[in-house]
């Protein structure tokens, strides 16, 4: 077969079957070919034949990363570090950790897609996973490996120890991950009241945060409960990220609705953000229906009424 497109493909597809009956036969190969390989599939070849050698034998894997350029070692020890977190995940993550690797890296290989080696180790270990993260040194690493786990589909309601994750992020980590923390506290429990709030965050923007995304997730799953609850928040920036966040919700299915609870919004640049959402998505789906409104409420300001309807149409 002459040389090509083909011919290449007809090879790799050679070379995998090699690699299951005799893998150090296939790594020799593998050597060869890699001068050769075009830097369009590089990668997607070296992420499988790794995945492969990985699950047959680590040490194999391991040759496989010193054969590599520099800049495609990683994939290999990725690949070791995944099939190694099946069975042993913290040795698997520590040892990762060393290798210098992505912990929090998410892969495709063999057709598989795979989560990242922290996840691995989380889904089996959760509290020792967070603990290990946690007795390593600042970094990038290991930020980017805590804000991974800032799920409610990892963290399962935990909202203790979800906690003891968002207090090892940054302060920028836990200004950007606070809704997701206060969405795995509105499906732990009942819902905390304020004097929890303000003790567990101190940062009023954090907290103003965290609120609002768990009260959309009880809005979520039981929306007659959100009135019940707002109605003990105070006015204040709390209450206006909250109503913003709702009204965020609200907007697609029920823009009436989420139209008169963005007007509860007392800071004015909040309350035109919220506004606009509710009021162009009405327009788009009943347009009559939301100028009959914007005609009706005299509280609008004029410069407000003329960016949704120009030439008062």
């Amino acid at each position: 077969m002459p040389e090509g497109e083909s011919r290449d493909s007809v090879e790799r597809v050679a070379l995998f079957g090699l690699a299951k009956v005799d893998p150090s036969a296939a790594l020799d190969r593998v050597k060869e070919m890699i001068p050769k390989l075009k830097a369009s599939y590089y990668t997607v070849f070296v992420s499988d034949i790794a995945g492969l050698f990985a699950e047959k034998d680590r040490a194999l894997a391991m040759k496989l990363a010193d054969a590599l350029p520099d800049e495609f070692r990683k994939i290999p020890l990725l690949a070791v570090a995944k099939t190694w977190a099946k069975t042993e995940p913290l040795e698997a993550l520590a040892w990762g950790y060393e290798q210098g690797v992505n912990l929090s890296e998410e892969s495709y290989s063999l057709g598989v897609y795979s989560d990242s080696i922290v996840k691995l180790s989380f889904t089996k270990q959760p509290k020792e996973t967070v603990d290990f993260l946690l007795s390593q040194p600042d970094s990038k690493q290991r930020e980017l490996s805590l804000q991974s786990l800032m799920r409610n589909n990892y963290l399962q309601g935990n909202a203790a120890l979800g906690m003891t994750i968002f207090e090892g992020l940054s302060a920028e980590g836990q200004f950007w991950f606070a809704p997701e923390l206060g969405r795995v506290i509105a499906n732990s429990s009942n819902f905390p009241d304020m004097a929890t709030w303000t003790s567990s965050f101190p940062d009023e923007a954090v907290r103003a945060r965290a609120f609002a995304g768990a009260v959309v997730q009880v809005f979520a799953k039981t929306p007659e409960r959100v009135d019940s609850i707002l109605s003990g928040v105070p006015e204040g920036s709390i209450r206006d990220q909250t109503l913003l966040e709702l009204v965020g919700r609200q907007s697609l299915g029920a823009p009436a609705d989420a139209a008169s609870r963005a007007l509860e919004i007392r800071d004015e640049a909040v309350r035109f953000d919220a506004l606009n959402q509710a009021v162009r998505q009405w327009l788009q789906r009943d347009r009559e229906r939301a100028v009959d409104w914007l005609q009706t409420h005299d509280n609008i300001p004029r410069t407000w009424l003329n960016k949704w309807l120009p030439n008062g149409s």
